[in-house]
């Protein structure tokens, strides 16, 4: 039994820092944060991926399951300002089918999944970040 446990624990582990490597791989190409990678890895660790492989939303590769966007139990979403910022608004404000859609976890969950949510969107949407609804994603 204990190799069992071992064995299920290194594969909870794995798919951790999997999980938080993606994070910090897209924060990467979005131009990063500045934080000490340490601080940030301990961040997204307790702040997400943690979290979301505590409800199964974390594949063995460390991608999302698209109830990580969701279901992820949000109460502020970030959206876009005229001014080209971006502001925090409850997310019951715009629904998931409405004109613009917070995209940052979505580039983190499995390809498939993000196409099939946005086939299921009522009204055409586009990201607040400006990435092609077609090219969201991990892969």
């Amino acid at each position: 039994m204990a190799g069992c446990a071992s064995r299920e624990q290194s594969a909870l582990e794995g798919r951790i820092e999997r999980c938080i490597d993606r994070f910090l791989e897209r924060a990467a190409e979005t131009g990063g944060s500045g934080a000490d990678e340490a601080d940030l890895r301990e961040y997204v660790r307790r702040g997400y991926c943690e979290r979301f492989d505590s409800l199964g939303w974390v594949h063995g590769d460390g991608s999302l399951a698209i109830a990580a966007f969701t279901e992820g139990g949000r109460e502020e979403c970030a959206t876009g300002t005229a001014g080209g910022g971006s502001v925090t608004v409850p997310c019951a404000s715009f629904a998931p089918a409405g004109p613009r859609v917070d995209c940052a976890l979505l580039h983190l969950v499995r390809r498939s999944e993000v196409r099939a949510f946005v086939a299921s969107l009522e009204q055409p949407s586009r990201c607040d970040d400006g990435t092609p609804l077609d090219e969201l994603g991990a892969r």
